[in-house]
């Protein structure tokens, strides 16, 4: 994967959608900014807005590994020492033999993403989430990567954040281990995602943060609002609808988006890309991708709320108006050949808004992210 908004790593293709897994105590419906103080706070890197990244432990001694953390997909892997892909070399790989707490499981894995997929080899270890350690963590080390999805990444790994249905593995995903070994208060994680500022690299300002257990109050303005999980699987809501700051309201039908961390963009069927895009000034479809190209300046583009379990929640021109390395400017809003009606709500989004993902109430929180630093800001 490139660091470029076209290259989002996606979800798992085809995942697993029972509506029952694992359940967990539910925690007070009140979601105001005294119900939880921030604890198990992990800083995460932001990779020029195409994905942020943080760091984990795998074995005894520790071997280091940044990760996404993505809520699109439930499986953790880690670029394994066995592994001769082009796509391998570059990463820190992890050794089992050099670890004394390594159990194999005897066994290997598949996983197709949306632009990638790897195979490898499932194993347990004992593993450090910030100041969280696991024990006997089932993970998998990648053998073969194929394609170059993911050379040159400044990530060795992604760890899963949905429901357990979507596990590749048919494993404990790192999240419920952290709720089943009683490494955190209450059943839910939070997100916070800061534009890609220059200025604060080597200041020690996190590019983004992750909570586990806990909410941060400082990140977010107002209250949370709730929208439940229609599948679980994915973190999947309601999407009723898109409307534009113009008063136009998008010509598609009601549908389901997963909130994903995995993704960069805004991804839906054709259709609907069709649709949304028909309404932009000066949108143009680019030849043979499944791209639009923009007006940079933002202050004659719309900004576009979603409509989510009935309540809106908008993003400006700015968010989904992204650069494309050469003077011009792509729409955040991507098409996928799949003809399924799941969306899927990726970072444009997700900068936007403080998220809560809540295993106990089985629900997706949203509070308007506190603002800072905006790079394209100019409506």
């Amino acid at each position: 994967m490139e660091n470029s908004p076209e290259n989002p790593v996606g979800s798992p293709i085809n995942p697993a959608r029972p509506g029952a897994g694992h359940s967990f105590k539910n925690i007070p419906d009140n979601g105001n900014k005294r119900f939880l103080k921030p604890d198990h706070l992990l800083s995460l890197v932001n990779d020029y807005d195409v994905d942020y990244y943080g760091e984990i432990e795998i074995g005894t001694p520790s071997q280091k590994f940044n990760v996404i953390f993505d809520t699109g997909s439930s499986d953790l892997w880690v670029t394994g020492k066995k592994c001769t892909s082009s796509a391998c070399r570059g990463h820190p790989a992890f050794d089992s033999k050099a670890s004394s707490t390594y159990t194999p499981m005897n066994r290997m894995f598949s996983i197709e993403y949306g632009t990638g997929s790897l195979m490898g080899l499932v194993g347990k270890d004992q593993m450090t989430i910030g100041n969280i350690r696991l024990e006997n963590q089932t993970f998998g080390e990648s053998t073969v990567e194929p394609g170059m999805t993911f050379a040159g990444v400044p990530f060795d790994g992604i760890l899963g954040l949905g429901f357990d249905s979507l596990s590749s593995q048919g494993a404990q995903p790192p999240f419920y281990s952290m709720i089943q070994q009683s490494r955190i208060k209450e059943p839910l994680l939070s997100a916070w995602f800061a534009p890609y500022n220059p200025q604060a690299i080597g200041s020690g300002t996190p590019g983004g943060e992750l909570a586990f257990g806990s909410i941060d109050p400082s990140r977010y303005t107002g209250e949370l609002t709730w929208a439940p999980v229609i599948n679980k699987g994915y973190w999947e809501v309601e999407l009723n609808g898109l409307r534009l700051t113009t008063g136009q309201d998008a010509p598609i039908r009601a549908r389901s988006a997963a909130i994903d961390t995995g993704t960069s963009l805004v991804i839906m069927s054709e259709p609907d890309a069709q649709a949304i895009h028909s309404l932009i000034p000066q949108a143009n479809r680019i030849p043979g991708t499944p791209m639009w190209s923009v007006p940079c300046d933002t202050r004659g583009l719309p900004g576009v709320t979603f409509i989510i379990n009935s309540k809106p929640y908008t993003i400006p021109a700015s968010a989904w108006v992204l650069p494309n390395g050469d003077g011009t400017c792509i729409s955040g809003f991507s098409s996928t050949n799949d003809s399924d009606t799941l969306w899927i709500v990726g970072l444009i989004f997700l900068r936007q808004y403080y998220t809560v993902y809540d295993m106990g109430n089985a629900r997706v929180g949203f509070g308007k992210r506190e603002m800072g630093w905006d790079p394209m800001r100019l409506d």
